[in-house]
């Protein structure tokens, strides 16, 4: 909706990379929704955009490079998930 808001219009779905299975099988499963009435149903959202909007991959969780901004990681899981991310390497020996 952002992108559609600043004239970007998108033809395709979104793809979003997932490393957790269960929430893919949550996502998709009618029976989930039964079994998960302690999950809000402001968070079952993403149902209905799995419709149009977006589509779910899993990602094995050694390559999700979401981790990068929510973990605390190695270093040399650091400097693969920066090449990843960014096309532009900073040399912070010459700062």
């Amino acid at each position: 909706m952002l992108l559609d808001e600043l004239g970007f219009r998108q033809d395709v779905k979104s793809e979003i990379l997932v490393d957790n299975q269960s929430a893919i099988q949550m996502s998709r499963s009618q029976m989930a929704v039964y079994r998960n009435r302690h999950i809000p149903l402001r968070y079952h959202f993403v149902k209905d955009l799995l419709e149009n909007d977006i589509t779910l991959t899993w990602v094995a969780s050694a390559d999700n490079v979401a981790d990068l901004f929510t973990k605390s990681v190695a270093t040399i899981i650091f400097l693969k998930h920066r090449e990843q991310v960014s096309s532009v390497v900073i040399n912070t020996h010459d700062v």
